[in-house]
C-alpha cells in the first residue's frame, strides 16, 4: 500500500500548485498594478484569466482523459504550468501576463479535474476517501507557503513580481518529472481500453503484491468490459426470423428474464464454490453465463482460486469468443503444475492459435527450461508455441531433443535444412557416443 501511498501524494502537487498560484497573484497582484499602471478593469482580468482558462478547460478536459489517458493528462498540466510560470516571469506588459496567466489557468482546470479522479482509479476502496482528502490538502499547503514566500520577498526595498510569479516554476518542474517518471497511468482506464496486462502490472506495483485477479475482475464488472452481444441480440440469435412479431412484444419480459437468469446463475456458482464443486461450477459457466462480461470475470474468480485448471476445457473459443487475455491467462494456469501438462499441450493444439497470443506463455514456460519441473508434455507443448509464433528453429530443437518421429517433415514443411545441418550433426554425434561409449 506504500506505493499508492506515494503515488497519490506525487499527483495532489498538481493541487499544491493550484494552491500556489492563488495565493500568489493575490500577494503580487499590488506590485502588478503599481508597476504597469492598471485600470481597476484591468487589474481584476489579470487576476480572473487563470480562473477563465480553468473554467474553459474543464468543460473538455473528461472526454479527453478518456481518449488520451489521465497520465499524459497530468503530464500536460504540469507542462502548461511551468511554460506559464516562464511566461509570467519574463510578461514585459499586461497582455502578455494575461496570456501567461491563461496558459496557468489551464494547468489549474487539468489539475483539479484530474487528479481527484487519478487518486481514486489508482486508491484501494478502503483508503479511497483518505487519499481524496490530499488534493485539499496540498492546495492548503501550496497557498500557506506562498503567502509565506510573499511576505519574505515583500520586506525586500524593492519585490519583483515577475519573480513571485515566475518562482512557480519550480515545483511545476517538480511535478513533471514525477508525472513522466513514477506516476503509472490508471489500471481502471487501462481496463476500460482493453489493456489488462499493463492494468495487472500497475496494480501488482501499486498494492505491492502479484495476486490482483480479485481486483482486476471487479475492474472489468465495473466498467462492462466485453465485445459480447446484448441480451436483446442474444435473444435475436435464438429465435427465427418468423417470430420477428412476437418476440417484439416479448422482449421486454425476456429481457428482464435473462438479467435473472445471469443473477440467479451467478448465485448458483457462488453456492457450488462454497461446497468447493469446482468442477461442476465450472461445467455450468457455459450455460449459466450468459454475457461475455460474466464470463471472463468468472475467468478471473477461477484464478483467483487456484482452480481456472478445472475451468479451462469449458471456455468458449470461438462464437462467442472472450477477450485474448482471458485465455492466455488459461493457458498459463496450466503451466504452474506438472499434472496439468498433458491437458495444456492438448488445449494448444485444439484451441485456434488467433485468440491468444503465444509470447505471454512461451514467457510463462521458458525459465523452466533445463530445470527438473520441464516435462516432455511441457517441452512439446512450448514447441507448438514456438510453431504459433514463427519459431522454427526453436521448436526444431525440441522436437529433436524429444526424438519426434515427425521432425523430418517438420524441416522439410519450414526449409530449415541449412539452419539445422551443424546442430543436427554435433545433436547426433553426441547421441551415438551416448551409445556407444
Amino acid at each position: 500500500m506504500k506505493g499508492v501511498v506515494l503515488v497519490a501524494i506525487a499527483a495532489s502537487i498538481g493541487n499544491f500548485l493550484q494552491g500556489w498560484d492563488n495565493a500568489t497573484i493575490a500577494g503580487s497582484i499590488l506590485y502588478i498594478k503599481k508597476d504597469l499602471a492598471l485600470q481597476t478593469t484591468m487589474e481584476g482580468l489579470v487576476v480572473a484569466m487563470s480562473l477563465i482558462g480553468a473554467t474553459v478547460i474543464t468543460t473538455c478536459s473528461g472526454p479527453i482523459s478518456d481518449w488520451l489517458g489521465r497520465r499524459p493528462m497530468l503530464i500536460i498540466s504540469s507542462v502548461l504550468y511551468f511554460l506559464g510560470s516562464l511566461v509570467m516571469l519574463w510578461s514585459p506588459n499586461v497582455y502578455v501576463l494575461c496570456l501567461a496567466r491563461l496558459l496557468d489557468g489551464f494547468g489549474i482546470g487539468l489539475a483539479v479535474t484530474l487528479v481527484s479522479v487519478y487518486i481514486s482509479e489508482t486508491a484501494p476502496s478502503d483508503i479511497r476517501g483518505s487519499l481524496n482528502t490530499l488534493p485539499q490538502f496540498s492546495g492548503s499547503g501550496g497557498m500557506f507557503l506562498s503567502y509565506c514566500m510573499v511576505f519574505v520577498m515583500s520586506l525586500s526595498a524593492s519585490p519583483s513580481w515577475r519573480v513571485m510569479l515566475g518562482v512557480l516554476a519550480i515545483p511545476s518542474l517538480f511535478f513533471f518529472i514525477l508525472t513522466l517518471f513514477f506516476l503509472p497511468e490508471s489500471p481502471r482506464w487501462l481496463v476500460s481500453k482493453g489493456k489488462m496486462l499493463e492494468a495487472k502490472k500497475v496494480l501488482q506495483r501499486l498494492r505491492g503484491q502479484e495476486d490482483v485477479s480479485g481486483e482486476m475482475a471487479l475492474l472489468v464488472e465495473g466498467l462492462g468490459i466485453g465485445g459480447d452481444a446484448s441480451i436483446e441480440e442474444y435473444i435475436l440469435m435464438i429465435f427465427c426470423k418468423p417470430k420477428k412479431l412476437i418476440l417484439f412484444l416479448l422482449t421486454p419480459k425476456l429481457l428482464s428474464l435473462s438479467l435473472c437468469t445471469i443473477r440467479v446463475g451467478s448465485r448458483y456458482l457462488d453456492h457450488l464454490i462454497v461446497e468447493r464443486k469446482y468442477g461442476e461450477a465450472a461445467s455450468l459457466c457455459p450455460k449459466l453465463l450468459v454475457k461475455l462480461t460474466i464470463f471472463t470475470i468468472w475467468v478471473f474468480h477461477f484464478a483467483h482460486l487456484r482452480q481456472l485448471p478445472v475451468l479451462v476445457p469449458y471456455m468458449p473459443t470461438e462464437n462467442p469468443r472472450l477477450r485474448d487475455t482471458a485465455y492466455e491467462l488459461a493457458l498459463v494456469a496450466l503451466v504452474t503444475n506438472s499434472s496439468f501438462h498433458k491437458d495444456l499441450l492438448s488445449t494448444v493444439k485444439s484451441w485456434p492459435s488467433v485468440i491468444y497470443s503465444a509470447p505471454p506463455v512461451i514467457s510463462a514456460i521458458e525459465p523452466q527450461l533445463n530445470t527438473s519441473s520441464m516435462t516432455d508434455l511441457l517441452k512439446e507443448a512450448l514447441a507448438e508455441l514456438y510453431v504459433i509464433d514463427g519459431q522454427y528453429e526453436k521448436a526444431y530443437s525440441l522436437y529433436a531433443d524429444l526424438m519426434k518421429p515427425e521432425v523430418f517433415d517438420f524441416i522439410d514443411k519450414h526449409n530449415l535444412h541449412d539452419a539445422i545441418h551443424m546442430p543436427l550433426l554435433h545433436h547426433m554425434q553426441s547421441h551415438f557416443t551416448k551409445l556407444f561409449y
